[in-house]
């Protein structure tokens, strides 16, 4: 039930009392229409509740005792104060029939286990011009673009947590008990085990190409709002910062991981866009009738003068170098 924010399961128990006010039955029903998980999760509430709740002419809630019994052990009988003066907090009572509640729902045993958990240790592998392959704790393997760090904790938690910026193509492990959790500079990527590429960078907006199983991808700010994605299908956040779904055209987004490139009848747009990832250049087309032309090639670990030269004979192309630059001029396609 880890869909049951606090504050949707305060106003769950206020309606379980028949306390709860118009705006909060308003929330609860927007909440309860959102999926039938979150409908599901408040049967299991109400189930717990009428189990643990005030019989026929009663009006007190038993399971306040359960988390009597908890409070006594880990919270002192004094009134809490605070350090400049005196002040004692009153908690009303439905404050504890929704911590005694959320107890009995997550399990005593496991509250505490996470209450009282130690830090976890990460560790941050970073690559300048070279790419690097890395095995992570749990035998999942990544490999990390030119120009990215990765950190990954030590996976002792609920969760496998990794931070990446840049880029790097994922072969997750399959752990349905221990999801796996990727943070990028805007994005939020969930999965339990399949291959995906992910790109991250501050002078662009996150991807995501989906290889193998299923990825939840989400807004790092919006995590509710999920994208979920399978095999040929691409996750991006656009400048409104939505997440947007595509489909993966070709499979050039990996070129920088298998060294391999290949184009079946692409626009020459197409075509030095890709060169221009790959191989960190700048190209631009003299006219654009020299855009219109179309290319067809397979190329296993090549060079940037091996790509220019082929282009130039087949497309009737010259090449100049004005600075960083590479512009391509020819008389073009119609």
């Amino acid at each position: 039930m880890e869909n049951i924010s606090p504050d949707i399961l305060e106003i769950i128990i206020l309606h379980l009392q028949k306390e709860a006010s118009q705006p909060e039955e308003e929330q609860l029903l927007a909440w309860l229409n959102e999926s039938p998980q979150n409908k599901a999760s408040f049967d299991e509430v109400e189930s717990i509740w009428l189990l643990s709740g005030p019989e026929s002419g009663s009006s007190e809630f038993d399971v306040s005792a359960a988390w009597a019994k908890v409070k006594n052990k880990t919270i002192e009988s004094e009134p809490l104060v605070t350090k400049s003066k005196t002040k004692i907090i009153q908690f009303p009572d439905w404050y504890w029939k929704v911590a005694a509640s959320l107890l009995l729902i997550l399990g005593i045993g496991y509250f505490f286990q996470n209450a009282f958990l130690k830090e976890e240790t990460w560790t941050s592998v970073v690559t300048t011009g070279e790419k690097r392959i890395v095995k992570l704790p749990d035998s999942s393997t990544v490999w990390l673009n030119k120009n990215s760090r990765i950190s990954y904790s030590d996976f002792s938690g609920e969760r496998r947590l990794v931070k990446l910026e840049g880029e790097a193509f994922f072969e997750v492990a399959r752990k349905p008990d221990q999801p796996f959790q990727i943070s990028g500079l805007e994005s939020l990527t969930q999965v339990l085990g399949t291959s995906f590429n992910l790109r991250s960078r501050k002078d662009g907006h996150d991807e995501l190409e989906v290889v193998s199983g299923l990825v939840a991808f989400s807004h790092l700010n919006q995590p509710e709002l999920v994208l979920k994605l399978k095999p040929g299908q691409k996750g991006a956040i656009n400048d409104q910062g939505k997440v947007l779904e595509t489909k993966v055209i070709g499979q050039n987004f990996r070129s920088w991981q298998t060294d391999q490139i290949n184009f079946e009848n692409a626009g020459l747009d197409e075509v030095c866009k890709e060169l221009e990832r790959y191989f960190s250049v700048e190209i631009q087309v003299e006219n654009k009738s020299i855009s219109n032309c179309r290319f067809t090639g397979n190329f296993d670990k090549p060079t940037l003068n091996e790509l220019l030269q082929i282009l130039s004979l087949s497309l009737e192309l010259q090449v100049e170098e004005k600075g960083s630059i590479l512009i391509l001029k020819g008389k073009g396609c119609p």
